[in-house]
């Protein structure tokens, strides 16, 4: 089992509020990161290194605000938290995607183990 060092202390980001006044009710974001700010940093990263959106023709520059818009957050200037993610000292420097792909995986582990009791 791999272990992870504690991620550094960064800003949380900033939820995007809407007065009902002054905005319309569809521009709030149905979604809240409620994670840390670097690990959505290391997602935007992740899912631009993957080309994932519009065949990785969009640049991360217009990536990454709309994905922080979509995640009701202000957006931020992401090259600073990558550099933070770059600094680190860890083999693998992605301990969210490292931590999300572990539990992801237990689950299906957990999930398989679940089938095979009901038969």
């Amino acid at each position: 089992m791999q272990k992870f060092l504690a991620a550094p202390q960064v800003p949380p980001l900033i939820p995007i509020h809407t007065s009902s006044t002054n905005t319309t009710e569809s521009s709030a974001s149905p979604l809240q990161w409620t994670g840390n700010a670097i690990d959505l940093v290391e997602l935007i990263y992740g899912i631009n290194e993957m080309g994932c959106i519009n065949n990785g023709e969009m640049p991360l520059k217009q990536l990454a605000p709309l994905l922080y818009k979509i995640f009701g957050v202000e957006a931020k200037d992401c090259y600073r938290f990558y550099i933070d993610i770059k600094r680190r000292k860890n083999e693998s420097r992605t301990y969210f995607l490292d931590r999300m792909q572990e539990k992801l995986n237990k689950k299906m582990l957990r999930d398989e183990e679940l089938e095979r009791m009901r038969k």
